[in-house]
């Protein structure tokens, strides 16, 4: 019997994700991802900024942008 690779993949259980982002915060982490995105946005003068302004509401400073990017929920 022959069995296909894929057919055989254990499945990964869900987790929710830990933050939600708006669409136009989500497009800003995606302009400091790769080697920018290993340190937090408390790095960062200009996202400070823009969070002063009310985006990344439900973000913490001082997580990795990689990591948020990594644990989100896009929503409109």
């Amino acid at each position: 019997m022959i069995r296909q690779a894929g057919l055989m993949l254990p499945r990964k259980e869900y987790k929710e994700p830990l933050y939600r982002l708006r669409q136009n915060e989500y497009c800003i982490l995606l302009m400091f991802e790769g080697n920018l995105g290993n340190k937090p946005i408390n790095r960062y003068v200009s996202l400070l900024e823009v969070k002063k302004y009310g985006l990344f509401r439900n973000v913490p400073d001082n997580v990795s942008i990689n990591e948020i990017s990594r644990n989100c929920e896009v929503i409109d």
